[in-house]
């Protein structure tokens, strides 16, 4: 336990070393309908399985500015990760969606009928932020933005607009259940 602690609190300070990485520009080439379709790998298994109820998993995010409580969602499979946050019309500041895929790979996510505004982080295999993309914009018409990952990502978080900001969100942070 002693171990594990001092492995946490030397990342952690390995985090802080690093450099503030620049965020991407919400403004990415149209996709089509058919390429969006294509960004979603199948399930991965080795998240624990998410409880009985829908009001989601608890999951601490840890930065420079502290450690912020967050309940997720979790979209593990093709039709929740291609239904995502869609028709949402609000999301509670401390809430988000957890993207499950099989493998790390470089990613893209749109906002197609996605109605709130909303920051992207991702993830790769040991829920180690590799990205950030802030301010995604609602598109409800065809052709939408895409948002990439830049680098291989296993994990892609989504939060409302100003979270990566407001939690000081930078590349080398982490998330814990």
């Amino acid at each position: 336990m002693i171990q594990n602690s001092l492995l946490f609190l030397s990342l952690l300070i390995l985090a802080g070393c690093t450099a503030p990485v620049q965020t991407q520009s919400s403004q990415q080439p149209p996709v089509s309908e058919e390429q969006a379709a294509s960004f979603s790998p199948a399930p991965a298994a080795d998240l624990p399985a998410p409880s009985s109820d829908d009001s989601g998993e608890s999951f601490a995010l840890n930065t420079q500015k502290g450690t912020f409580p967050l309940t997720l969602e979790i979209a593990d499979d093709d039709e929740e990760r291609r239904s995502g946050l869609m028709g949402r019309t609000e999301l509670a500041p401390d809430a988000g969606m957890l993207f499950v895929f099989q493998d790390e790979q470089p990613r893209r996510f749109w906002m197609k009928d996605t109605l709130i505004p909303l920051d992207i982080i991702y993830l790769d295999s040991t829920l180690t932020v590799v990205a950030l993309v802030e301010g995604m914009q609602p598109c409800t018409a065809d052709p939408c933005s895409t948002y990439p990952s830049v680098k291989p990502a296993r994990y892609a978080l989504e939060l409302r607009e100003g979270a990566i900001e407001s939690y000081g969100v930078m590349v080398g942070d982490t998330i814990r259940r």
